[in-house]
């Protein structure tokens, strides 16, 4: 059985990083993650957004370890999975209600009746805010 934390997260994701085969929950702020091949938490760390999340996605860009968040404050929020440190922010005119993200660095977000695709060179970053990946 995974820990408590894992019976009401807010939104769950999976996805195999690095070989490994993970799901991602969030919850109040808190990103955990758990390794679905042991059962166990192998991290969590605070996003430091309180707005209600409305979309999550994970997956391994250019060697990279990423989750990706979208809020009820209408912004798509790149984290890397095993530091918690804030990659890129997007923001878009409404809430994120879907987010999945290609192993060639694509970003694809679904919000009201909109579909986009933010395409990114390699190691580049998505929106204007953010540091990229190092």
């Amino acid at each position: 059985m995974l820990d408590d934390w894992w019976n009401n997260p807010t939104l769950v994701a999976c996805a195999v990083v690095d070989g490994r085969p993970l799901a991602v929950g969030y919850q109040y702020g808190t990103i955990g993650v758990w390794d679905l091949r042991t059962r166990q938490r192998i991290g969590q760390f605070s996003t430091g957004v309180r707005d209600r999340a409305t979309a999550l996605a994970c997956g391994s860009v250019d060697g990279h370890p990423l989750v990706v968040t979208g809020g009820q404050d209408r912004t798509v929020r790149i984290w890397h999975l095993t530091t918690g440190e804030l990659v890129d922010v997007i923001t878009l005119p409404g809430p994120a209600g879907a987010l999945a993200l290609a192993p060639i660095g694509d970003l694809v977000v679904g919000f009201g009746w909109e579909l986009v695709v933010f395409a990114r060179a390699a190691g580049a970053r998505w929106g204007a805010a953010g540091a990229g990946l190092r």
